[in-house]
Order: C-alpha cells, then sequence, then structure tokens
C-alpha cells in the first residue's frame, strides 16, 4: 500500500464525502430515492480503494475462499449472540437511567426507525422492489464497508499498532460514521465481530457475510414483521440476555479456525 497518511487522509476524506453527497441526494431527490444512498460506497468508498491498491486486490484485501466452511454455522451463532446483546443493553439502558431521559430516548428510536422503515418499507411488495432493497441495503453495504473498513482501513491501522488496536478503532470509527447515536453501542460491537472474524479468518468473505445477514434480517422484519413491539423492562431478564449473548459470541469465536497461512 501507500504512504499511511495519505491512507488514513483518504478513509476519513472518503467518509466524509460520502455522507455529504448523501444529504444533498436526500435534499434533491425524491424521498424514495434514499434507498439508494449506499450505493455512493462504490463510488466513495470501494472504488478508490481499488486505484490506491499497490497489489493485487484480492490478495491485498483478503478475497478467498481459503476459510474453512464450517465457519458459515459459527457466524450464525454469533448473529444470536449480537441480537442477545442488543436487547439486553436495551432493557438495562431502559431500567437504569431516569423516566425522563428514557422517554426522550424512546422518541428518538422512534424517529429513527421510522426513517429506516420509509426507507426500507416494500410498499410494492413485489420481487424486482424487494430485490433492488436487498442490493441496495444488505448486498451493497457488506461488501464496500467490508473492503473499506476491514480490508483497508483496519489492515492501515494495523501496520503501526496491534491487531487488537486495529479491531477496536476501525470497529470505532464503523459505528461512529453510521451516525446513529440510539444503536452506537451494538453497532460497535458488530464492528468488533467482523473485525475479529476477519483476523481469525485470513478472509474478508465471513465478515461480508456476516454482514449481509444482519443487514438482510433488518430488511426481512421492516417488511414481512407486523406485529406490535414487545417492551421488556426486568433488569434481570436484560443482564441475563446480555451475559448469555455475551458467552455465545465468545464461545462461538473459539470455535472458530485460525488461518495462519493468511494470517492479518
Amino acid at each position: 500500500m501507500k504512504n499511511d497518511s495519505i491512507n488514513y487522509k483518504f478513509a476519513f476524506v472518503a467518509i466524509i464525502i460520502a455522507y455529504i453527497v448523501a444529504q444533498v441526494f436526500v435534499i434533491y431527490f425524491k424521498p424514495d430515492a434514499e434507498r439508494y444512498i449506499p450505493l455512493l460506497q462504490f463510488l466513495f468508498f470501494l472504488i478508490p480503494v481499488i486505484l490506491l491498491n499497490d497489489n493485487n486486490f484480492k490478495t491485498q484485501y483478503k478475497i478467498n475462499l481459503r476459510f474453512s466452511f464450517s465457519t458459515i454455522p459459527v457466524i450464525l451463532w454469533i448473529l444470536v449472540g449480537i441480537s442477545l446483546i442488543e436487547i439486553g443493553s436495551d432493557i438495562i439502558i431502559r431500567t437504569m437511567l431516569p423516566t425522563y431521559i428514557v422517554s426522550i430516548y424512546d422518541t428518538t428510536l422512534q424517529s429513527y426507525s421510522n426513517t429506516i422503515n420509509i426507507m426500507l418499507l416494500n410498499n410494492s411488495n413485489s420481487v424486482l422492489e424487494f430485490a433492488i432493497i436487498s442490493f441496495c441495503f444488505a448486498i451493497t453495504p457488506a461488501v464496500c464497508e467490508e473492503v473499506f473498513f476491514r480490508g483497508y482501513l483496519m489492515q492501515n491501522i494495523e501496520q503501526k499498532n496491534s491487531i487488537r488496536k486495529a479491531i477496536i478503532f476501525s470497529a470505532l470509527i464503523f459505528a461512529l460514521i453510521h451516525f446513529n447515536i440510539i444503536g452506537i453501542i451494538p453497532i460497535f460491537i458488530i464492528g468488533l465481530c467482523l473485525g475479529y472474524l476477519f483476523y481469525r479468518t485470513g478472509s474478508i468473505i465471513p465478515p461480508m457475510i456476516l454482514h449481509f445477514i444482519n443487514n438482510f434480517l433488518v430488511i426481512l422484519s421492516v417488511n414481512y414483521y407486523y406485529g406490535d413491539e414487545i417492551t421488556i423492562t426486568n433488569i434481570r431478564f436484560g443482564i441475563i440476555s446480555l451475559i448469555i449473548g455475551v458467552l455465545i459470541v465468545f464461545i462461538s469465536f473459539k470455535r472458530l479456525k485460525i488461518n495462519f497461512s493468511n494470517k492479518i
């Protein structure tokens, strides 16, 4: 790769430009155009990373199938653990914070959820419409964000730091650029899992799969779940959910086989 300082500057400039353009995109186009915003990642994340690459693109960004396919069921368990962590964190926050803060939290969360629903909702219920939404919000982020944050940014940070710092910092930046105050902790945890999965397998494909399934489940829940949201405030249930989620994620990663021949 080229000079580290140039790479870091590019990373942050690319992020800023992508989201400024996204806001302009929303303002000057019809609301339905919001669903195409993730496609900007091809322009500002993927294409520049390809152009800045000095070596073979597949080799540099670990685009390979050398990982064990027993990784796939492990990924599914990691998703279960992440879901429980998210549920537990939400319950603990609601129980421990003052009522007026929880009210503000719920109002903000509802506003955010409505925004996401508008962007993802499959109004026509057509196969084509659902395919477009899935491509924009599940496939595009899974490919572009993983190449950018794990393949590019994480490996650049690791050049002058420990792999632990590289995973943590890349996950933190990954969480911050989503501009989601409500979900910053779960997104940060997902970023940690994606980074560690990249490290343990020596391939960017498993993080892409995890990222895709996570986003795709969100799309399914928005489009096909019509039930009322269940609110649980029992702090014991929250703590138990959080602990079980952490244990599931921890045990799942312990079961992953390390690809030493392709170690980061």
